[in-house]
């Protein structure tokens, strides 16, 4: 599938803190993309997939146009939710090769959503987004409807599990990074509280699933540590993912235009995921080392901590079972995995080696299950 992500148009009636395009916003300039250009960029390409972005998509003069005229091609449409009543009214979602919408959400509250996405957002969007899940159960069961979130230091803190009930119809949850570089940069504090906040919300997120599909857009370091499938970009030789400005300009992704950080860490250079990281030309991953420094040394803090209570070693069926006699409670490993990463001494356990590389904290948050 040859699939083109376009900035639609640049109009758009929120000014989020933390969007790619803010500086376009502002700008004096015909905001939509030519209807024609547009039309060449489809048949010039080969392009059978369009995802739209903005700015505001729903504020595109002629999309309903675009749409008709296009049957064959799979349209999906990311949206900040304010124009949704609307467009079930005008009759946009008719076209049924619409076929996913994905609603921006950046809290998990009215407050922490708010004070990125502007007063009242929360409240709006949700009315829309009940509207559109009672359109799609009325008219579009095939209609796949995800919800966006950006992890910001204006949100993680409010993480809360009522989220997954308020859109508890979605299909998706797509989870993403902060990347604070390049014209990604953004004006909130990102320091390592948040960090550690932002990997223990991975982490609630990866290990609870509420029962909904959810993706994580985050590291290579991080995806490991989870054990997160999937794979870190869409580029690649044959070119059958591109983006278009408004202006009908073609780049292999969004972080070329927006010129993400070309300084690469020691931290990078020395971890086992940098050839993994530089397949990005452009330094989309390398370009997040913050997250994969910081996370690494909380995780190895964190299960020395854990080990130093861990005493009274018992073997039995394959397992290891140790007792922590601070919390009275009974851990379990399996034993490949523990002597793997683990050695015991004096009926005491340590990691195998000094050197904290990743791979003695493979799968860390699998060994400590309790037993009941």
């Amino acid at each position: 599938m040859n699939s083109l992500l376009i900035d639609i148009t640049y109009s758009c009636n929120l000014r989020c803190k933390h969007c790619y395009n803010k500086e376009s916003l502002f700008e004096n300039y015909e905001s939509d993309i030519d209807y024609n250009v547009f039309c060449d960029l489809i048949k010039n390409n080969d392009i059978n997939h369009i995802h739209l972005l903005g700015g505001e998509p729903l504020l595109y003069n002629t999309l309903d146009k675009v749409v008709k005229e296009h049957k064959n091609i799979i349209f999906s449409v990311n949206t900040n939710g304010l124009l949704l009543s609307k467009s079930i009214n005008d009759g946009l979602f008719e076209n049924k090769n619409i076929k996913e919408i994905t609603i921006s959400v950046d809290g998990f509250d009215q407050e922490s959503n708010d004070c990125t996405r502007g007063h009242n957002t929360f409240s709006k969007v949700l009315y829309n987004y009940k509207k559109l899940v009672e359109y799609k159960k009325l008219y579009r069961k095939d209609l796949i409807i995800s919800i966006a979130t950006v992890l910001l230091p204006s949100n993680v803190f409010a993480f809360k599990e009522s989220f997954f009930e308020i859109f508890g119809e979605a299909n998706n949850f797509l989870f993403s990074t902060c990347y604070n570089t390049g014209s990604y940069k953004i004006d909130e504090s990102i320091d390592r509280e948040y960090y550690i906040q932002y990997f223990e919300v991975i982490k609630e997120l990866y290990y609870t699933s509420y029962n909904k599909k959810i993706i994580i857009d985050t590291t290579p370091l991080v995806m490991f540590l989870f054990n997160i499938e999937g794979e870190l970009c869409r580029c690649n030789k044959e070119n059958d993912v591109m983006y278009s400005d408004n202006k009908g300009k073609l780049y292999s992704c969004i972080p070329e235009k927006q010129q993400t950080s070309e300084t690469v860490s020691d931290f990078c250079s020395d971890c086992i995921f940098y050839d993994e990281c530089k397949k990005c030309v452009h330094n989309l991953y390398l370009s997040r080392s913050n997250y994969c420094e910081i996370i690494l040394e909380y995780c190895i803090n964190k299960i020395n901590l854990m080990l130093s209570e861990l005493v009274i070693l018992k073997e039995y069926m394959d397992c290891i079972y140790m007792f922590n006699k601070n919390n009275k409670k009974i851990i379990k490993y399996t034993n490949k995995d523990f002597y793997t990463h683990y050695s015991v001494n004096d009926n005491k356990i340590s990691l195998r080696n000094e050197y904290k590389s990743i791979i003695e904290i493979k799968k860390l948050l699998y060994y400590f299950d309790e037993v009941k």
